[in-house]
């Protein structure tokens, strides 16, 4: 079974403060392939994870001022590996990105793509994708037309603050600016799986 690379990416416009804070770490939790080992406030740092300790840090930064829990780094070495991290605070640049790289089953990819919609719930991005890449896996012979979708599918700060989304992922998300931006009824009528929402947002699954 080749490796895929699970990735999801969100632009959040919720931040992820107490309440939230608790409610982001139960997402984790509430599947035994999903509960973190390490975790810290850097990407260097892994200290053994403790849900309590994580929400009192963030509490007492906020109280305090500090931007030194302004990110939230989770890993996992066992199987599902990942590594990511979310934005406490809310700011222009906050991000949340979580990477796995694994052999996964079916079951473990529909798993992280229900992780996505769950972190998107709390967040309620502006622009987010859930995407795997199958460069190991998949051949094509226009390869510059595949590694341009590939790009759509890793959205990133640097990019997608100045210019927007670049295309769509397999799963992709459009919060509220967004769908003011396209008009609802040019995204629900996407050639595509097309889903509005609990919290305001579309989802279009490819």
């Amino acid at each position: 079974m080749p490796e895929n690379i699970m990735l999801i990416s969100l632009f959040p416009t919720q931040a992820v403060e107490n309440e939230q804070l608790a409610q982001m770490l139960k997402v984790f939790e509430a599947e035994s392939k999903l509960v973190p080992e390490k975790w810290g406030n850097d990407e260097r740092i892994r200290k053994a994870y403790d849900e309590i300790e994580i929400q009192e840090l963030v509490k007492e930064g906020v109280q305090e001022g500090s931007r030194r829990f302004d990110d939230i780094y989770l890993h996992r070495t066992k199987k599902l590996r990942y590594s990511g991290r979310f934005s406490t605070r809310l700011h222009p640049r906050s991000y949340l990105k979580f990477t796995s790289r694994d052999k996964a089953k079916e079951a473990e990819k529909k798993m992280f793509f229900e992780l996505g919609d769950r972190m998107a719930q709390l967040t309620k991005p502006k622009f987010g994708v859930s995407h795997i890449l199958f460069a190991d896996s998949i051949e094509m012979d226009n390869t510059i037309e595949y590694e341009l979708m590939e790009e759509c599918g890793q959205p990133t700060p640097a990019r997608f603050l100045p210019y927007g989304p670049l295309g769509v992922g397999l799963r992709t998300y459009f919060g509220e600016q967004l769908i003011k931006c396209f008009e609802r009824e040019f995204l629900l009528k996407a050639p595509a799986y097309v889903e509005e929402l609990d919290w305001g947002g579309i989802r279009i699954d490819l």
